[in-house]
């Protein structure tokens, strides 16, 4: 089951700066420390410059029962910046559609 948690965060532009560079450190660790199992892809709205998206895609054997700990750690190191938003979506297919119908 492929998963897609998206975490939203708005600010309030006082610390864009602090930001970039969080997530931009983050993303290098990340990245650095190997093979998480994620794909870990951030974002910055188009037109509000305050916006950013952060997107963890990873494939699961299992429905998780609450969200990931690096979406949870993120979601918690975000809150300082402003407003957290979180949703995680899986890819549908005939396989997750009979899950979700049981």
């Amino acid at each position: 089951m492929k998963l897609l948690e998206i975490i939203e965060l708005r600010t309030n532009g006082k610390k864009k700066k602090e930001v970039e560079d969080f997530l931009s450190t983050w993303k290098k660790q990340s990245d650095h420390e190997g093979d998480t199992g994620y794909v870990i892809l951030n974002y910055k709205h188009m037109h509000i410059s305050e916006d950013y998206s952060i997107h963890l895609k990873c494939t699961l054997s299992e429905y998780p029962k609450k969200q990931t700990a690096i979406s949870d750690y993120l979601i918690s190191s975000l809150k300082k910046f402003g407003l957290v938003n979180y949703s995680a979506w899986v890819e549908h297919s005939k396989a997750d559609q009979d899950h979700l119908t049981e």
